[in-house]
């Protein structure tokens, strides 16, 4: 199996796509950092073949797989953070460190501020 086969495997993508929810359980289901590196790599390769992809994918995955960690349990964060963060330099794009406590407090703060640059963003 290819690490693009693992990939559409895991987030149980029948050709059609896979959902955020799919990614998201995918990822908390990683046991190893070997499948965190295989994981990885399929999300690479599934995002260079994209038609609307732009940037670097690799730190495109890195943040994608940080993201949705981020809304884990907190022992399930920190399981799963230090497997992506050996295989491939996975981080939070807001909180940086998958490993760390975050308080609601900061992470209202960084959702906000998030928000807020997206906004600006658009608007340039």
């Amino acid at each position: 199996m290819t690490d693009l086969e693992f990939y559409l495997s895991e987030c149980r993508d029948s050709g059609k796509g896979h959902t955020i929810g799919q990614f998201t359980d995918a990822v908390g289901r990683v046991q190893t950092v070997e499948d965190a590196a295989r994981f990885f790599r399929g999300e690479v390769e599934w995002l260079k073949g994209r038609d609307d992809m732009t940037g670097d994918a690799e730190d495109i995955a890195r943040q994608n797989i940080g993201y949705v960690i981020g809304y884990l349990g907190d022992s399930e964060r920190k399981r799963v953070g230090t497997l992506f963060a050996e295989a491939c330099g996975a981080y939070h794009p807001a909180f940086g460190s998958l490993t760390r406590d975050i308080s609601p407090e900061e992470a209202f703060t960084a959702g906000a501020q998030m928000a807020t640059a997206t906004e600006k963003a658009r608007t340039r």
